[in-house]
């Protein structure tokens, strides 16, 4: 139970992340994603720390947050902007790093598509976890 509640705990971050990256949209000031990134990749670490696990069982608890992180915080955020939930950024050159690497994968930048991959892997990474590292 507690991998679920952790992976609440990141996305109620993630929600509340977005909001104030919505905030700062509308006010034209820029977002810091750098920033952004650490404090996340800090909480997740602090969560794996936490739970004491084991390689595995942290590995695929950080690949079940990134997942989470690309639903929990991008429709929460396309949707403050009054963008369709699958909304992706259309500025070239992308300017944030997973806009970029997006790009690459999905040239097609259907965001319908991307959303679908990042939930089906969340998805994946909750079955794997209580599958065969429980």
């Amino acid at each position: 139970m507690k991998f679920i509640i952790d992976q609440l705990v990141l996305a109620l971050f993630n929600y509340l992340n977005s909001e104030i990256d919505a905030y700062r949209i509308f006010q034209n000031k820029t977002i810091a994603h750098g920033v952004n990134f650490a404090m996340y990749a800090g909480l997740t670490a602090a969560l794996v720390y936490l739970t004491h696990s084991n390689f595995w069982v942290s590995f695929v608890f950080c690949a079940s947050a990134f997942f989470n992180r690309q639903l929990s915080f991008d429709i929460p955020l396309n949707l403050a902007r009054k963008l369709p939930w699958y909304y992706q950024s259309t500025a070239n050159p992308p300017k944030a790093l997973m806009d970029k690497i997006e790009r690459i994968v999905f040239p097609s930048n259907n965001g319908k598509l991307i959303t679908g991959v990042y939930a089906g892997f969340w998805v994946l990474t909750i079955i794997v976890y209580y599958v065969w590292l429980q």
